[in-house]
């Protein structure tokens, strides 16, 4: 995140905090508005909890949002989006841990109301989940994402996903020049995903709050 806002981001008494990055390049200006709005958002929290595979609750497998303010983060999912994404020549950036939070705060009142400040529903994605059928659409959080990848000079995303059964799922993304490029969701080998741990030590990986 702190890359794709331009931000020096430290957490005080289990919060976010943002402070401009008077050194960073290639930054979104749109997401540093945006992250620095929910982080000093005073009527509404964010609660990132990593997901547990084993839950019985749907929400809390994977990287999804629940009941518009807690953010389930699935490292191993974000992981695999990583590794497809270079598959398919693109930076992970593009599709990485902090697009991945972007992303999911967008289905929070508090990120939805960044856009629309008179906001009653958070933004959906359009999947079947939420009762919508067309995923050839990117949705209404994927607009406002592809607006900060575009800011970068990134790929954007131009569907939501397409199902191709056993095989995992397909995305259309476009790359600086408009060409479409499908990026087929792969596994991201055990040993490459140990390397990247390795480099990363989790405090707290219980929960924190914006």
């Amino acid at each position: 995140m702190e890359s794709i806002g331009g931000l020096d981001i430290s957490v005080e008494n289990g919060k976010l905090k943002g402070e401009e990055d008077k050194d960073a390049k290639d930054f979104s200006s749109n997401a540093r508005s945006y992250l620095t709005g929910i982080m000093d958002d005073q009527m509404s929290d964010i609660t990132v909890y990593r997901a547990d595979p084993k839950s019985k609750n749907p929400y809390q497998r994977g990287t999804h949002t629940e009941e518009g303010v807690n953010i389930y983060i699935n490292p191993d999912q974000i992981e695999n989006s990583i590794y497809s994404m270079g598959k398919g020549g693109f930076s992970e950036i593009a599709s990485g841990f902090g697009f991945a939070f972007i992303h999911e705060s967008l289905h929070t009142l508090s990120g939805t109301r960044q856009f629309n400040k008179g906001a009653i529903v958070s933004f959906k994605d359009p999947n079947s989940l939420y009762g919508e059928k067309d995923e050839r659409k990117p949705g209404d959080v994927e607009y406002y994402v592809n607006k900060f990848r575009m800011d970068m000079k990134l790929p954007t995303r131009s569907t939501y996903f397409i199902n191709i059964g056993k095989t995992g799922y397909e995305i259309d993304w476009l790359d600086v020049n408009g060409k479409t490029i499908k990026v087929t969701q792969q596994e991201m080998p055990q040993d490459e995903r140990d390397k990247r741990r390795k480099k990363v030590k989790v405090e707290n990986p219980e929960k924190s709050s914006n």
